[in-house]
């Protein structure tokens, strides 16, 4: 079976019994990234006043 065509014939690659370390951080950054700008599209949604953009973890209120 070729390589090129793995995918189509035998459905996923097979897993490596002992993740590399260098994979395990990559997936991890990635997650990272996407959970930050999720949080991101969000806090602009909900109409946040946090300088950085994310969501305030503790409720504000407003004084006159």
């Amino acid at each position: 079976m070729s390589d090129s065509y793995f995918l189509l014939e035998g459905g996923l690659p097979k897993v490596r019994s002992c993740p590399n370390l260098f994979d395990e951080i990559e997936l991890l950054t990635e997650y990272l990234v996407v959970h930050f700008l999720f949080e991101r599209l969000l806090s602009r949604c909900d109409g946040s006043p946090t300088s950085t953009g994310m969501t305030a973890s503790v409720p504000y209120t407003i004084r006159n």
